[in-house]
């Protein structure tokens, strides 16, 4: 698998990998691969079992923008990859925005937190 190439104006992080694991280290997770949007935002998180981004995803978080590029919507999955849509949606945090004239700024007005287990 060749390794994705960012927009030009993108001085980021796509791939973090570990070849060679130490004594102590489980060697779980090989590898993390971020994604970005055409707009350049962080829109995904990948934990892979292979060093080269392949093999067994071991952890997801996917992230959704408004259209004020802030995020909306942060689903997380700790067993595979995340799912965003559907009855059986991975535990997610929405964010609620206060945009009104008299606020001047975009703030954060709610957080509600979507999970199958009591805990999020």
């Amino acid at each position: 698998m060749s390794k994705p190439t960012p927009p030009r104006y993108l001085s980021t992080l796509l791939w973090r990998t570990a070849t060679i694991i130490g004594g102590n280290t489980d060697g779980y997770v090989r590898s993390i691969k971020r994604d970005y949007d055409s707009l350049g935002r962080l829109t995904t998180i990948t934990s892979y079992s292979n060093s080269d981004g392949t093999g067994t995803v071991r952890n997801q978080v996917v992230q959704h923008y408004t259209d004020y590029a802030t995020v909306d919507t942060d689903w997380q999955s700790h067993s595979g990859a995340a799912v965003t849509s559907g009855g059986s949606q991975s535990p997610n945090v929405q964010y609620g925005f206060d945009a009104t004239a008299s606020s001047r700024l975009l703030r954060v007005s709610s957080t509600v937190c979507r999970t199958t287990s009591s805990t999020c």
